[in-house]
C-alpha cells in the first residue's frame, strides 16, 4: 500500500514537458561519438514491452454493493470521477471495482466503469457519503479491483472533503494506482537526458520505446512522443525491492530492433537520473 501527500493529481502534459526542460553545463557539453561506434550496441534477443500487473487476488469482500453504509448516515455528499491510468485501460472490464474509504470506512462504490465521449478514458464515478464538513482534511483510501489482471490497486492520501462538489468532470483526475501495486512495492521516478546531437545509428519516432529490464521482466516504459529525444523524458519504473537494478533498452519499431543503451538504473523510491550517450 503506498501513501501519498495528496491523492488525486490532474495530469497536465504540458506542464510535465516544461518542468525539468533545462540542462546544465554539463549536461550540453558531451564528448564526440566517432563515426561508426557508439555506445549502443544492438540486440539479437527481444524483450517484453509492458509491465506485467497481473497477480492472484479473487474477488475483495468490499466489492459488494451490500456493503455500503445507509445513505441516512450521512448529511453530506461530493463526487468523484476518477480516471483509470492509460496503462490499465486494456485490462479494464465489467467486473472491476472502485471504492473510496475514509478513516476506514467504505463511502463509495462503483461497477462498472465508463467510457466518456469519444476518447479512450475510462473513469469510475463514485459519490461519496459524509458527515465531514467543509474544509475537513481526511485520509482516503482508493481501492481499485481489476478482474482481468486479478489485482488490487491501493493508494491513501489525504485530501479535503468539501461537500456537494464534483471532482473529474470537465478535468482529469488520474490517480497514481500503478504505484499502489502490491507486486512492485518500490516506484522509482526515472528521467532520461539527452545529448544535443541526435543519434547517427537510429532514427527516433513517435511510438519508439524505452525499457527498463531486471533480469528480463519489464519494469518501466516511455513512450518516444513528437519531441523525438530534445526535451527530458520522465517515466516510472517499478520493483519489487529496494536495490534492484535495471537496464535501459531501446525499441526502434520500424526497424523491430532493441538496442542495449548501456545505462543502468538503481530502482529505489528516490528519483533517478540518465544521461544518455551515443
Amino acid at each position: 500500500m503506498i501513501k501519498k501527500g495528496f491523492l488525486f493529481t490532474i495530469m497536465a502534459v504540458a506542464l510535465t514537458m516544461v518542468w525539468g526542460c533545462g540542462s546544465s553545463d554539463d549536461d550540453d557539453i558531451q564528448p564526440p561519438v566517432p563515426k561508426n561506434e557508439t555506445a549502443w550496441t544492438k540486440e539479437s534477443q527481444t524483450f517484453p514491452m509492458k509491465i506485467d500487473w497481473s497477480g492472484s487476488d479473487s474477488k475483495p469482500d468490499w466489492a459488494d454493493f451490500a456493503k455500503l453504509p445507509d445513505v441516512g448516515e450521512f448529511e453530506n455528499w461530493m463526487i468523484l470521477m476518477v480516471t483509470l491510468q492509460d496503462e490499465l485501460v486494456a485490462y479494464a472490464t465489467e467486473n472491476d471495482f472502485m471504492a473510496l474509504f475514509i478513516d476506514g470506512s467504505m463511502r463509495a462504490l462503483a461497477n462498472p466503469a465508463i467510457k466518456i465521449g469519444d476518447t479512450k478514458d475510462v473513469s469510475f464515478i463514485l459519490k461519496v457519503l459524509g458527515n465531514e464538513t467543509s474544509g475537513k482534511s481526511v485520509e482516503i483510501t482508493l481501492k481499485y479491483y481489476c478482474a482481468q489482471l486479478h489485482q488490487t490497486f491501493t493508494v491513501v492520501g489525504s485530501e479535503i472533503f468539501v461537500p456537494e462538489r464534483v471532482y473529474g468532470v470537465n478535468e482529469t483526475f488520474y490517480v497514481p494506482l500503478m504505484d499502489g501495486c502490491p507486486k512492485f512495492p518500490v516506484c522509482t521516478p526515472v528521467t532520461i537526458y539527452f545529448p544535443q546531437e541526435k543519434p547517427s545509428f537510429v532514427e527516433p519516432a513517435i511510438g519508439d520505446m524505452f525499457l527498463l529490464m531486471v533480469d528480463g521482466e519489464c519494469r518501466g516504459v516511455c513512450v518516444v512522443d513528437e519531441h523525438l529525444f530534445v526535451t527530458p523524458y520522465p517515466f516510472t519504473a517499478y520493483a519489487k525491492r529496494n536495490g534492484e537494478e535495471g537496464r535501459l533498452y531501446f525499441y526502434d519499431v520500424s526497424e523491430n530492433t532493441f538496442w542495449n543503451t548501456g545505462k543502468t538504473v538503481t530502482l529505489s523510491n528516490d528519483p533517478q537520473i540518465v544521461n544518455l550517450t551515443y
